[in-house]
């Protein structure tokens, strides 16, 4: 920015000698991504701004580059010496978004010597895109009512400057008083539509602003905007608080004036179009520009439920999103490993295999008798993990159709889950060869060893059997084969649920004391010939074993509660006693 001497009348009409010069610093956006549209290339926007006392002749600020601002903002802006020397100062809003002010009078340096940017420019404000307008306007009721009237040549003094930037966020900057009676500067920014093509100040404190789509304007006088119960009236001097741009239903408007009140009582706008148009648009300034509604109580109650409720609605919806993408990702997570697996498996050839099970036999001793087991080892050298959803499986034949597997003859599959058996571990199982029947009918053939029964159990491989007790009841028991996920850090381990069914308590307690009292007599056995449990998780069994103990006393508490109470009362005590039982067989003790 340079600053020369004005001629004198009748001298040469070209600048005279320069007197000042200072250089403002602006970042330069980047040219933009390839392959897309360039952003548009903005340049600065000038301003000339002077004091309400200024000798400044007045056809240097007539038009849209120049205006008058009231001491008062005057001074809060430009401080104490723009003041005392009645000095012009031009505002510079810049393509980076900030909006800067040099004071004219300040600027004696030479153009060898370049005055110093930090003492000589100050930034006022930085709106963070691209400035497109400057402007001034009166805001007061009473004062821009009385602007209105003036006539051209009469000079106005503007209560409010005003920064446009290109992506519509304007920032309005004002004299106001604060809670202790000091003059303060007070700024706001709102957003408006945008991108901003141009705009412009007029009359009645409206400020004119155009998109590609429309041309709006919006009102800064006090009053202009109705307030709810919620917002309390502004202090003297106060800005809106929000601002709610009219439609005027004219587009692509690339430069824009506002006229001053004419003799009909409106304000005339010159706009020209993006197609070369010019067209002059005269507007009513008594029309009401609408603002937001006045909202009661319950209303406002009423908006805010609505929205919790579907605040509500939305999370619920992306709660249920997200497991459903947790599920899949663990799908595609396991498919991913399915896919190494076997294209490892695949590419190994004649060489050692990545996952291999070796199988050995040995005679071991079980339930009396001598029994040919398998041991077979699960064996991961990859690099590759496996982890839930793979499953071991075992196939059993007999000698005679292990030679031909295209034959027909029985066999027994054992299926293994195999959890988290991650690169260089093991997995060791061990199966029975015998004749052996599954593991639920073995058990129900170990419970009825002493009972007439047990042959037609072990020739029909039962694993569920219905008798009667001695008063005449039926007594159903039920052999399920379970596995163990929770009891041992190595793997699951294989288990038998045994169920026992009647309609008469006295049947299932003798049943269940049967029960125990063979396998009580079992683990007395196991323990004599040295056999012991595999590692156990032994907090987890302690914990089921003290829940256990709580939930037998408040049994024994309902128990009592019952031969006390009256037919009312014990219809609840026996339904919380039911609760208490299904609490129990879930999870059962265990019986290793």
């Amino acid at each position: 920015m340079q600053l020369f001497e004005q001629p004198c009348p009748g001298e040469d009409p070209r600048p005279g000698g320069q007197i000042g010069e200072v250089e403002l610093s602006t970042y330069a956006p980047p040219a933009g991504v390839p392959g897309k549209p360039a952003d548009p290339h903005f340049l600065p926007v000038l301003c000339c701004v002077s004091p309400s006392g200024s000798r400044v002749p007045r056809d240097l600020l007539g038009g849209p580059g120049g205006f008058t601002l009231e001491d008062a903002l005057f001074g809060l802006l430009f401080g104490a010496d723009a003041t005392l020397l009645q000095s012009p100062v031009v505002l510079c809003g810049l393509p980076d978004g900030q909006l800067c002010c040099v004071i004219l009078k300040a600027l004696v340096t030479s153009r060898s010597a370049p005055g110093d940017p930090n003492a000589l420019v100050k930034i006022l404000h930085h709106l963070e895109e691209p400035v497109i307008f400057i402007g001034a306007l009166k805001t007061e009721p009473q004062a821009a009512e009385a602007a209105e009237n003036f006539l051209p040549d009469e000079d106005v003094h503007s209560d409010c400057l005003v920064a446009l930037g290109h992506h519509g966020r304007m920032l309005a900057i004002k004299a106001s008083w604060d809670e202790s009676g000091k003059l303060v500067p007070e700024l706001r920014e709102y957003c408006l539509p945008g991108p901003v093509l141009c705009a412009a100040c007029g009359g009645g404190g409206r400020v004119y602003h155009s998109t590609p789509s429309d041309l709006c304007v919006v009102d800064l006088s006090r009053g202009s905007t109705p307030l709810g119960p919620e917002q309390p009236e502004e202090g003297p001097g106060g800005l809106p608080p929000m601002l709610c741009p009219a439609s005027l239903n004219i587009c692509s408007v690339v430069s824009l004036s506002a006229s001053p009140r004419t003799h009909e009582g409106g304000t005339k706008l010159l706009a020209l179009s993006a197609k070369g148009r010019l067209m002059t648009c005269s507007l009513d300034l008594d029309s009401e520009i609408p603002g937001p509604a006045r909202m009661t109580t319950e209303s406002a109650g009423r908006k805010i439920k609505e929205l919790l409720s579907g605040i509500g609605d939305i999370s619920e919806r992306v709660s249920f999103l997200k497991k459903a993408v947790d599920q899949r990702n663990k799908a595609l997570t396991s498919l991913n490993e399915a896919m190494n697996v076997s294209c490892a498996l695949l590419s190994s050839g004649a060489g050692p295999r990545p996952i291999s099970c070796t199988t050995s036999t040995t005679w071991s001793r079980l339930q009396t008798q001598d029994m040919l087991m398998a041991t077979c080892v699960l064996e991961n050298s990859s690099s590759f993990s496996l982890d839930q959803g793979w499953t071991l499986c075992i196939q059993v034949l007999t000698s005679s159709c292990a030679l031909d597997l295209d034959s027909a003859c029985s066999a027994i599959t054992y299926t293994i889950p195999v959890d988290q058996l991650g690169p260089g571990a093991r997995r060791e199982v061990t199966l029975p060869l015998g004749p052996g029947v599954p593991l639920c009918c073995a058990t129900l053939q170990w419970l009825l060893a002493e009972n007439a029964a047990v042959d037609i159990v072990r020739a029909r491989a039962l694993s569920s059997i219905q008798g009667v007790a001695p008063d005449g009841a039926d007594v159903h028991l039920i052999v399920r084969e379970v596995a163990m996920t929770d009891l041992c850090p190595a793997g699951p381990i294989q288990a038998v649920e045994i169920q026992v069914e009647s309609s008469s308590l006295a049947d299932i307690c003798r049943a269940h004391h049967a029960i125990v009292g063979r396998m009580q007599t079992m683990v007395t056995e196991q323990a004599a010939q040295g056999s012991s449990a595999p590692d156990l998780r032994v907090q987890y069994l302690r914990q089921i074993h003290a829940n256990h103990e709580t939930l037998l006393r408040e049994v024994q508490t309902l128990r009592d509660r019952l031969c006390t109470e009256d037919e009312a009362s014990s219809c609840a005590t026996a339904q919380r006693l039911l609760q208490v039982y299904r609490q129990l067989r879930h999870p059962s003790l265990i019986l290793l």
